[in-house]
């Protein structure tokens, strides 16, 4: 079995260094587009069902 951890995109609150530990915040739009690359990457590394 493989067990793959990735981390949660970019934010508004984590460029301006706040703590974010209790609320959900959207992804800004560098975070989108980290996420999109990733899903790209793994999904051609990959076959996710």
């Amino acid at each position: 079995m493989d067990v793959f951890f990735m981390r949660h995109g970019e934010t508004d609150w984590n460029v301006q260094k706040r703590l974010q530990g209790r609320t959900d915040k959207p992804l800004n739009q560098n975070g989108i587009a980290l996420a999109q690359k990733e899903a790209e990457n793994s999904a051609k590394k990959r076959h996710f069902v």
